[in-house]
């Protein structure tokens, strides 16, 4: 089941049950934002599967968020600050439906 996730000004999202606990339960409103705004990005934007990894880094305490396309690098973006619970995520975006790879 998937639920609808918004932003203001922005097309929605459909999210899963386990992104929907991600979101609401580890803090990852602003990782499932940041995805959802660079959906407008056209490099982004255009590819049906996207694949997403979002990490802590040990030396700096610093965040990377990358996006995939099957194997190749289209975006890093360095996050200087995230409450999010977990070290490391990985979240596919099939279809403007975001799940986690166990969901498939």
């Amino acid at each position: 089941m998937f639920t609808p996730h918004l932003y203001p000004g922005k097309s929605q999202l459909y999210i899963s049950t386990g992104i929907k606990y991600v979101r609401d339960s580890l803090e990852g409103f602003c990782l499932i934002d940041t995805i959802l705004c660079l959906q407008c990005d056209r490099a982004i934007g255009k590819i049906f599967f996207q694949r997403w990894i979002y990490k802590e880094q040990a030396n700096d305490l610093t965040w990377t968020l990358q996006c995939y396309d099957n194997e190749k690098l289209i975006l890093s973006k360095k996050i200087a600050y995230s409450k999010f619970k977990l070290p490391k995520i990985e979240i596919w975006l099939i279809n403007k439906n975001l799940l986690l790879p166990g969901e498939y």
